[in-house]
């Protein structure tokens, strides 16, 4: 799965300028995410508590921290159209969020989670076909084998 996701960002022309220009910044970001990620999904385990039942408290505390972040360092932004678009997206996340919660139900943690990792998919494909991202014939080659085996190690990993 991570071998497929890398395939789907990887430049082997080396026409991408800013490849590398600042990866121990970027692998911190990476890791604290991940981190976040792995507690917003046990949480409710850690606390003896139902998923759906946290989930209004951690989304209200999610937007209450964007608003605080907002305030503090740039109050105009809350003027402006990018935020609420973000804020659209964050909505949709929101709805993502929950279905996670119902899929870690019924599926348990360790499949939800690989499940929610073809997003990579939808994600990659939308910006090739709807935002029209350029790649080369190269890179859509392997962008195409890399969501193969994402695809692929979702299904062996759910499934045997």
């Amino acid at each position: 799965m991570i071998l497929g996701a890398y395939l789907t960002s990887v430049d082997p022309e080396g026409t991408d300028s800013t490849e590398g220009q600042d990866l121990p910044r970027g692998v911190r970001v990476l890791l604290m995410t991940s981190i976040g990620y792995w507690v917003y999904s046990a949480a409710p385990r850690l606390v003896n508590a139902n998923g759906l039942s946290i989930f209004l408290p951690q989304m209200l505390g999610i937007l209450t921290g964007a608003v605080v972040f907002a305030l503090v360092t740039r109050r105009e932004a809350l003027r402006e159209k990018e935020s609420w678009v973000s804020g659209l997206v964050g909505l949709i996340f929101g709805v993502a969020s929950l279905a996670y919660i119902f899929s870690a139900r019924a599926n348990g943690v360790t499949i939800a989670y690989i499940l929610t990792q073809l997003n990579v998919v939808i994600a990659t494909l939308g910006a090739v076909f709807i935002l029209r991202e350029k790649k080369s014939s190269t890179q859509m080659r392997l962008t195409y084998i890399g969501l193969a085996l994402i695809v692929g190690a979702s299904v062996i990993t759910v499934f045997l």
